[in-house]
């Protein structure tokens, strides 16, 4: 980033300097067409700086540096967006103060005013400004006459605790207040915002267990259970609450794959389809056989269906007529007949497509090129 620093008033400014003062005595600071200070701020960006108050105007007061009698150098922000600007100055040795006016010409519109870390001691400023509006930075000192040479550090945080608009990692923001007591898990109550957009819960109210009603954090209460065993996974039993209101699954009874009855996740178990009338090896384009349930219960076994359907004049990795899984020698027509039947059924009017070539890459683990 570069690095810009405030430049010296120019030539001719301090004999209107000692014009000013005698003219306009007892006029007072707000009336600016008398300030140069405020003709042409440097322009104040985020990032880092340096500059030097040596030489430079003697014209703004503030509440905690000298009265218009310490050389001072003027900046202004201008705001994009909503925000908190903060600016830290850092002397390399003088003793130096640093202060923000909402408007340049205007003492009273002072909104931040730091001098107390003493020579070398950086000092931090920062004021809330809207979009648009103009903020004026002042280097200073309220030692009489110190000056010298310092580093500005200019943040912008759009992300603004107190501004009443919640944004970014806040719960809240003053009256701007999303969440409820709901979201926390609370079931009802009022919720308010700390000074450090945190929302407040202590006024919301507990879950209360059991009560028989189902509660924000709460699985179940009382007799109100929502679910049931085989919604849980289970093959059957009874679904119990805890004293907690935790589901209590010791009444539920596991799925057995082999027992010949379809439980809990199960897709078939033995002969138990889950459409007997139209699961036979015909539906996948067999002319006989028998269709099973595959040993883990997931999905059917076509292998003691029959005879095979196609051909085996072309490999997984081509594309063909649908291979018989019967004939061909190659393993992984049998793993892929297995994994999508579709493939390898004439009457479903697919061929060994791309996509079976694609299944087979992912089924076999081979590259087809």
């Amino acid at each position: 980033m570069l690095a810009l620093s405030a430049c010296p008033p120019a030539e001719g400014e301090g004999e209107g300097e000692g014009e000013g003062e005698g003219e306009g005595e007892g006029e007072g600071e707000g009336e600016g067409e008398g300030e140069p200070a405020c003709d042409n701020p440097t322009a104040l960006a985020v990032g880092s700086v340096t500059g030097d108050t040596t030489g430079g105007t003697t014209n703004l007061d503030a509440s905690c540096t000298s009265l218009g009698s310490s050389p001072e150098r003027v900046y202004a922000f201008a705001a994009a967006a909503d925000g908190e600007l903060t600016v830290t100055m850092t002397p390399d040795a003088a003793d130096l103060g640093l202060f923000i006016r909402r408007a340049c010409d205007d003492e009273a519109s002072e909104a931040a005013c730091a001098e107390s870390a003493g020579a070398a001691g950086a000092e931090t400023a920062s004021v809330v400004l809207q979009q648009g509006e103009t903020a004026t930075v002042v280097v200073s000192s309220f030692l009489i006459g110190s000056a010298g040479t310092y580093t500005l550090t200019t943040a912008f945080d759009t992300d603004v605790c107190g501004d009443n608009q919640q944004t970014g990692t806040e719960q809240c923001d003053g009256t701007d207040v999303p969440v409820t007591c709901e979201t926390f898990g609370l079931v009802s109550g009022m919720i308010s915002c700390n000074v450090d957009c945190t929302a407040n819960t202590s006024m919301c109210n507990q879950p209360v267990c059991p009560n028989n009603v189902v509660e924000p954090g709460e699985d179940c209460d009382g007799t109100s259970i929502p679910s049931s065993c085989t919604a849980l996974g289970f093959a059957s039993g009874d679904l119990a609450c805890t004293g907690a209101c935790a589901f209590d699954t010791s009444g539920c009874v596991n799925t057995t794959c082999g027992n010949g009855v379809i439980e809990g996740a199960e897709f078939c178990d033995g002969t138990d389809f889950p459409n007997p009338d139209i699961d036979t090896c015909a539906e996948f384009g067999f002319t006989g056989g028998n269709l099973a349930c595959a040993s883990d219960c997931s999905v059917y076994d076509i292998g003691d269906c029959g005879p095979g359907p196609g051909t085996c004049d072309h490999g997984v990795c081509v594309e063909g007529g649908v291979l018989d899984f019967d004939v061909c020698v190659d393993p992984c027509v049998q793993d892929l007949c297995n994994f999508d039947p579709f493939c390898c059924s004439p009457g479903s009017g697919i061929d060994w497509d791309q996509f079976c070539i694609l299944e087979a890459e992912d089924v076999c683990g081979i590259t087809c090129n």
